[in-house]
């Protein structure tokens, strides 16, 4: 069995064991799922990021300061009951002719005894410098791993994912079928970029409609 390291995939390599069918930028799923309103605790959690912001250059400065003042702060204003935002999430996925292992950057998930177990939304972080690549084939992989990791509870259910490239967030829907047959079927669309400075209120309501889809 080949064993592939999610953060380190090729295009090639993920369309070798699957067929993906990429929509592009679509309108919908995104336009209902950042309908909805913020409760005025949000509003103000948002207020401070955003300030935040405004004392460093997100372009310049390293993913995990990016991940710590942003990323994690507005993925924390979707925890529900036991869903939780965690970082560095474990992925692990055993297809038919594939394993799949690599580490989310961030993810939402049930907690579970201090560990975020199948989560439904990851987060790729985009590198920057002499570690720059393309984050989509990563994100898809993590993705693909997050379906397989729910598999059991849920065999049809959509996941999501996003990609940040400094302070701007781009979601991803996937939906994963024949995840037990030697070519799954992969189904992606994403949405428009949404910029912290201006947008972090789209992105919030965003999760938290993805977080109130995936829970009972």
């Amino acid at each position: 069995m080949r064993q592939l390291n999610v953060s380190r995939i090729t295009v090639d390599e993920l369309t070798s064991f699957a067929r993906v069918d990429d929509l592009g930028v679509t309108d919908e799923p995104w336009a209902a799922l950042a309908r909805g309103d913020l409760s005025d605790e949000a509003r103000r959690a948002i207020e401070l990021v955003v300030a935040g912001l405004r004392r460093f250059p997100p372009g310049l400065v390293n993913e995990a300061t990016i991940r710590a003042r942003v990323v994690i702060p507005l993925l924390a204003l979707a925890e529900v009951d036991r869903v939780a935002a965690y970082a560095d999430v474990p992925l692990a996925a055993k297809l038919p002719h594939v394993e799949l292992t690599g580490v989310a950057d961030a993810a939402l998930g049930y907690a579970f005894a201090g560990e975020l177990r199948a989560p439904f939304l990851v987060v790729v972080e985009a590198k920057r410098g002499i570690e720059a690549h393309n984050p989509v084939p990563q994100l898809y992989a993590e993705m693909l791993a997050a379906a397989w990791m729910n598999a059991q509870a849920a065999p049809n259910a959509a996941v999501h994912g996003c990609y940040t490239v400094g302070d701007c967030w781009t979601f991803v829907r996937m939906d994963a079928r024949g995840l037990d047959t030697d070519h799954p079927s992969l189904t992606v669309c994403s949405s428009p970029e949404y910029g912290t400075r201006t947008e972090a209120a789209t992105v919030v309501r965003t999760l938290q409609s993805i977080v109130r889809d995936a829970t009972p």
